[in-house]
């Protein structure tokens, strides 16, 4: 679990309890991780139970996230559960993940995310949907990249815009 904090000078781990199992893995509860990405975004992610296996990957029970990015739009993330690859610097998020833009309102829901935190690049191979107050966008997949400047959607992509009362 520590091998996820040597790249960053400020960054704070907070726990309720700490146990190590009878292999050697190391379980968190209650984790609260803070630090900043490598562009000084600060972000948390909060886990239920965080257990470093062996290798250093770090299994998430129930993880929820928030990133302030340096637009200074804040993203919130969640899902049922998670992996996180320090040495790559790649997060896999499983179960009901949801992604919300406070900003804009965008709103992303899908059962299966990775995402390379270094790049900025996130991508889902199970079925997406998108959507703000305008419109919905229904995928059998995305890639964003650019940090969010490029979003492409795979498989059949379908728009439906919202025709409000007010215009």
């Amino acid at each position: 679990w520590l091998g996820l904090f040597n790249q960053q000078d400020e960054i704070r781990l907070e726990i309720s309890d700490l146990t190590v199992d009878e292999t050697g893995d190391v379980e968190l509860t209650g984790a609260i991780y803070r630090g900043q990405t490598a562009r000084g975004e600060p972000f948390e992610i909060t886990a239920d139970i965080a257990r470093e296996r062996e290798d250093g990957v770090v299994d998430l029970s129930s993880p929820t996230a928030q990133l302030r990015q340096s637009s200074g739009d804040i993203m919130d993330i969640k899902s049922t559960t998670g992996i996180y690859m320090p040495a790559k610097t790649e997060i896999e998020l499983f179960g009901d993940v949801v992604i919300k833009s406070r900003d804009t309102g965008l709103v992303m829901q899908s059962q299966a995310v990775q995402a390379n935190l270094e790049a900025g690049n996130m991508m889902s191979d199970a079925p997406v949907r998108v959507e703000d107050e305008d419109s919905v966008i229904v995928a059998d997949g995305m890639q964003v990249t650019e940090r969010g400047k490029l979003i492409v959607f795979t498989g059949k992509p379908r728009l439906k815009i919202h025709n409000g009362a007010n215009g």
